[in-house]
This record gives structure tokens, sequence and C-alpha cells, in this order.
């Protein structure tokens, strides 16, 4: 099964995605849908409610990853030549994240040169984007909420449990709605380790 190319290719996640889905309605049925707002308060919401939806894991179910391992692109060796890496370049500092890393995360907390960062990716649609986490002077960890807006992540920060949306870039519900996220201005989407030669690799 895991070798089939639906598995493997483009449409690999979305695949994976609905089988959760269906499983976990199967199993639990509407105890589970009924919650579809993950336990968010969307009283307040910037973005029309009935847009948001549940992405099928629960609040959590992709765990972000907190504490991010790195080795050298040497040292890489579980990186195919074709596999795709999001780099990001700031404070003279590079780092880059396997997408197939990202793919069962979908968020990093990371820290460059003391600077709190956090790295999102969207399987579903393909976008990756690192942002800075100091929010109104305090750092900021992020989670996976399990919801979605126009098929893209809707990350939470875990002081606020706000919502913020990356294709956005700002809180669109919760005590933060509307403040902006700032975007780091150095990031691409590279292609294999040859590409990604100067960085430190998320493992």
């Amino acid at each position: 099964m895991m070798n089939s190319p639906v598995i493997k290719g483009r449409w690999g996640r979305p695949v994976i995605y609905a089988a959760f889905g269906i499983a976990v309605y199967l199993l639990y049925g509407d105890r589970v849908f009924s919650a579809s707002d993950n336990g968010f308060d969307l009283s307040d919401s910037l973005i029309p409610v009935d847009e948001i939806h549940h992405g099928g894991p629960p609040r959590d179910g992709l765990p972000a990853i907190d504490d991010p391992v790195f080795v050298s692109v040497e040292q890489a060796g579980f990186l195919a030549d074709e596999d795709r890496v999001l780099g990001i370049s700031t404070g003279g500092i590079a780092k880059s994240y396997p997408i197939r890393i990202l793919d069962w995360h979908e968020i990093v907390n990371d820290d460059f040169g003391g600077r709190p960062v956090v790295v999102s990716y969207c399987p579903l649609c393909g976008t990756g984007m690192a942002f800075d986490a100091d929010v109104g002077g305090q750092a900021r960890s992020f989670g996976v909420s399990g919801l979605l807006y126009n098929s893209d992540v809707l990350l939470y920060d875990r002081e606020s449990e706000s919502l913020w949306s990356q294709v956005m870039r700002k809180s669109v519900s919760g005590p933060e709605i509307g403040r902006k996220f700032l975007l780091e201005d150095r990031q691409t989407l590279l292609i294999g380790r040859g590409q990604a030669s100067d960085t430190k690799i998320n493992d």
C-alpha cells in the first residue's frame, strides 16, 4: 500500500487525510465531528465560520516539533537528491526543513540566534512560510489546530489559543485577533541536498 504511486505522489497527503477522516468517522462518528471547532472559540472570527473546516486530525493530532535537531548536509543521508526542503536564512543563520518531515508535523518552533521563529507548512496546498514568533514582545510557541481555511492550515499559539492563518499572515480569532505575523524575508523552496549545501538540515 505505501509503495503505491498514489500514496507517494503529490496527492499522497490528501489521500491519507481523507482515509484518516473516514476511519475516525467510522470509529467515533458525531462525537468527533460535532466538535468541529477543536475547542477553539470562533465567536469573533475574522473569517466566515462556515468556511473553517475540520482537517481530520484533532488539535495537536499532528505534533509540532518543539526541539528541532539539525545535522550537516553530509550527514543527511535520509534525504534523496530529489527531496524538497524549505530553506530559511535570517540573522546570518541558514537552516533547511525537509518537506518529508514537515508533511507529518506542519509546524516547527525554532530559534535563530536567540530569536524565536515558527516554520509552517501546509501539505494540502504546498505553502511553506516562516514567521517571527515574537508576538507583542512575548515569544510564542505554536501548534497544529486541526482546522483549515481555504484548505490551508490554521496555526494556534499555545499562550493565548488564538488561531492564525498562514496565508493571511495574521490571527483570525482569539485574544490576538487582527495581529499580523512578520514574515521572515529570506526563505525559499529548494530541491535536494545539493541546493541546501550551505545549511543545517532538520533531522
